[in-house]
């Protein structure tokens, strides 16, 4: 897929947990995206909201909130200067009332993973390689045993 981040090694940020969480980071709101990045990122949250459970409404919300956020309209304009290197904080402040807070629940959601954590990738990536490609009928137990 080619229609993620623009740069030299775009290559390897080619994920749309990354360039959603890159998007919705001010610091890099405004960065070069390629072609179709924003409608992966627009189809990421929808699945997030999903996830979480979000109803109908809050889905069509959630796209609303988006396309404002995207275009910096309110309540999506305030200062960035309070982030300070920690965008939770920046989205914790966002007021969505009287719509639903559902895009800054995505954001939140989204910054609480950590996403360069080599313990957490290699964890991920053993787990993938025993479970995924190797031994499908493993037990969660043993698959746990096998991870410490």
């Amino acid at each position: 897929m080619d229609d993620g981040l623009k740069g030299d090694n775009s290559e390897e940020f080619d994920d749309d947990n990354y360039i959603t969480c890159f998007f919705l980071d001010l610091r890099f709101k405004h960065a070069p995206l390629k072609k179709c990045a924003f409608k992966r990122i627009l189809k990421y949250v929808a699945s997030i909201g999903k996830r979480i459970r979000f109803d109908r409404y809050e889905c069509e919300v959630l796209c609303d909130q988006l396309m404002k956020y995207k275009d910096g309209k309110d309540p999506f304009d305030l200062d960035s200067s309070v982030i300070q290197d920690n965008p939770s904080k920046w989205w914790k402040m966002i007021d969505t009332k009287p719509e639903p807070d559902v895009l800054p629940k995505v954001a939140c959601h989204l910054f609480a993973i950590s996403l360069n954590s080599a313990s957490c990738k290699r964890d991920f990536s053993t787990l993938g390689w025993i479970y995924h490609k190797r031994c499908l009928n493993l037990k969660v137990e043993k698959l746990e045993s096998m991870c410490k």
